[in-house]
């Protein structure tokens, strides 16, 4: 987005004059608007708001980027190179929402799980017990649960 404000406010100087303090000022206003969303999206916990009002700024400097096309203050090249800057910083923008969405869906998982007092040395101190305070798993037998029941008979020829 940086990029783009900085390409941004010399093209609007090169807009009529008579539309330089109405759509030029709209434009550079928007676009300033959308660029501290995504820094207070950056920076905050709550990122749906701002998030969502960027996009929604977006979607407005495309719509006035259009006008200033059709009414040709813009030549095509640079109405080309802005539709092309503003639908990647809106596929970022859109990819991001999604994976604020995903990660609000699921709740973060704990990396740092602690051993069970059996497991760190407390009063159970068997391999046994930290087995079945870990709930089992690591020291399984061999062999499945029917097998189990039934006694070893010795090996079939």
């Amino acid at each position: 987005m940086f990029h783009f404000i900085v390409w941004l406010i010399p093209t609007l100087d090169k807009l009529p004059r008579s539309q330089k303090f109405l759509l030029g000022d709209r434009m550079q206003t928007t676009a300033l608007d959308v660029f501290e969303r995504l820094i207070e999206a950056t920076y905050s916990k709550a990122r749906e708001r701002p998030l969502s009002d960027a996009n929604l700024g977006l979607e407005k400097l495309r719509f006035l980027f259009r006008v200033c096309a059709e009414l040709h203050y813009l030549d095509l090249r640079r109405y080309e190179h802005a539709a092309r800057m503003l639908d990647e910083i809106g596929r970022m923008v859109g990819g991001w929402i999604k994976a604020n969405r995903a990660a609000q869906a699921c709740p973060p998982v704990r990396r740092n799980r602690q051993l069970p007092r059996a497991a760190r040395g407390g009063r159970a101190r068997g391999a046994w017990q930290a087995e079945q305070a870990w709930g089992g798993g690591f020291l399984r037998q061999s062999r499945s649960r029917a097998a189990r029941r039934r006694p070893f008979s010795g090996w079939s020829s």
